[in-house]
């Protein structure tokens, strides 16, 4: 899910191909331990929400906070890697939006 939208739903979509779900978890195993968590916008793009099972992973600005049940952690998204990913698996029905939004983010 793409945060982009105040007051709207948030364009959604499923990641299908597994090379691709493979590359985004690879980038979230290799991410570095931090103490700081995502600090999403109020208004405008703040970032992406992958769900694999259980685990919700919050990325946006160079974080990226993971939750399993009760649990966080948070990790360094280097270089915004995994969030550019993300922003490169953005469906076509959705480009449109989700490029607008996030124009001057990166």
């Amino acid at each position: 899910m793409a945060m982009i939208f105040s007051g709207r739903k948030n364009p959604e979509w499923e990641i299908k191909d597994d090379a691709e779900k493979q590359q985004l978890l690879a980038l979230i195993q290799q991410a570095e331990p931090s103490n700081m968590a995502v600090q999403n916008s109020v208004l405008g793009y703040a970032g992406f929400t992958l769900l694999e099972g259980n685990t919700m992973f919050e990325i946006f600005n160079g974080v990226i906070t993971q939750t399993t049940d009760d649990t966080k952690k948070s990790m360094i998204d280097a270089d915004r890697k995994l969030e550019k990913k993300l922003l490169q698996s953005v469906p076509k029905k959705f480009a449109d939006a989700v490029q607008a939004a996030t124009f001057d983010s990166f």
